[in-house]
């Protein structure tokens, strides 16, 4: 089940996506007074980022540990805690050495991504095709 919250006036850009109403919009144009208007009545809610999203990005699931579930792309692994929204985007920079030892790794991204918008940004500024 989705887990949606009322967005700040902050969050809002070309391209957002919310639901108005139940139905799902992307904002093209906005302005500034209504829209701060449309979120003091409620009329604006975003859907919380969820495994959905991420694989609709051409992330490939791989394995749930405890409360993670674990993405692979490319070369990229993305850890994603569902009920906190925190992602950490990790790439392999060495091989294994010896048996037991771990992989170096490189944190791309460790943070808070609430809903797919950000993460849709996310992957243009960490140059993550779909």
């Amino acid at each position: 089940m989705k887990r949606y919250y009322v967005p700040k006036i902050e969050e809002f850009h070309l391209g957002f996506e919310c639901e108005s109403n139940g139905v799902k919009t992307f904002i093209e144009y906005f302005n500034t007074n209504t829209l701060k208007k449309f979120i003091s009545e409620g009329k604006y809610r975003v859907a919380h980022l969820s495994k959905e999203d991420i694989e609709s990005e051409g992330w490939t699931w791989g394995s749930i540990q405890t409360d993670r579930h674990i993405y692979f792309k490319g070369s990229s692994v993305l850890v994603f805690l569902p009920d906190t929204n925190e992602i950490a985007i990790t790439e392999n920079i060495g091989g294994l050495k010896d048996v037991g030892e771990e992989k170096p790794i490189f944190y791309k991204f460790q943070g808070t991504i609430k809903n797919i918008s950000e993460f849709r940004k996310l992957m243009v500024q960490l140059n993550i095709k779909k």
